[in-house]
């Protein structure tokens, strides 16, 4: 792009195969890489692709000019153009999963299936709760309360995948929850395409 590069991934061979035609959008703080393993258990005959949202995975994040205040939502238009799909089924998780809802909202009718996982946000409220929750947000964020804004510690590849594989859903027992990331190489796959030495 003109402000920078969007990474597009892909996990199958680049000849075009006979099934659908899928786009994955990943969560906040993620990376394309986090569908790796879903994309394994998938018919062999559909494409697949993936990206990583500017400033997330191996994306960049524009430096020289003021972003776009909807740049995820930009992303998938522009990925989408690239690849030169007319109609394709949408997949979001978490953040991808709000951008890919606001995607369907313009451009129905390019969607033959959208999916959400886990998408949360104040739209999920009801409607005389939305203004409650918005209102929290912008006090956070103003006031900056150090359990939201202060700089952690750096911490070593090991520390970060321990603190990843004992992730869990907050309302889960503590005994009995299903792992995000159940071994180590799954979860330096996604620490592969996630972490960052601050350089961009």
């Amino acid at each position: 792009m003109r402000w920078g590069r969007i990474n597009v991934r892909t996990w199958r061979p680049d000849k075009i195969k006979s099934g659908p035609k899928v786009l994955l959008t990943h969560g906040y703080s993620d990376s394309a890489g986090c569908f790796t393993d879903v994309v394994k258990n998938l018919p062999s005959d559909w494409n697949v692709i993936g990206f990583d949202f500017p400033g997330h995975g191996d994306s960049t994040f524009p430096e020289s000019t003021i972003p776009p205040r909807d740049l995820c939502l930009h992303s998938i238009s522009h990925v989408v153009n690239h690849l030169g799909w007319n109609q394709f089924h949408l997949v979001g998780h978490s953040l991808g999963g709000i951008t890919s809802g606001a995607y369907n909202i313009l451009f129905p009718e390019q969607l033959q299936s959208l999916t959400l996982i886990d998408v949360d946000g104040s739209f999920c409220f009801t409607p005389e709760h939305q203004i409650t929750a918005m209102k929290m947000a912008i006090l956070i964020d103003r006031d900056q309360p150090d359990m939201y804004y202060k700089p952690g510690r750096p911490r070593s590849w090991e520390e970060w995948r321990t603190i990843i594989q004992n992730t869990k859903f907050d309302l889960a027992e503590n005994e009995n929850f299903t792992q995000w990331f159940p071994n180590d190489d799954v979860a330096d796959e996604w620490l592969k395409h996630t972490l960052s030495d601050g350089s961009r």
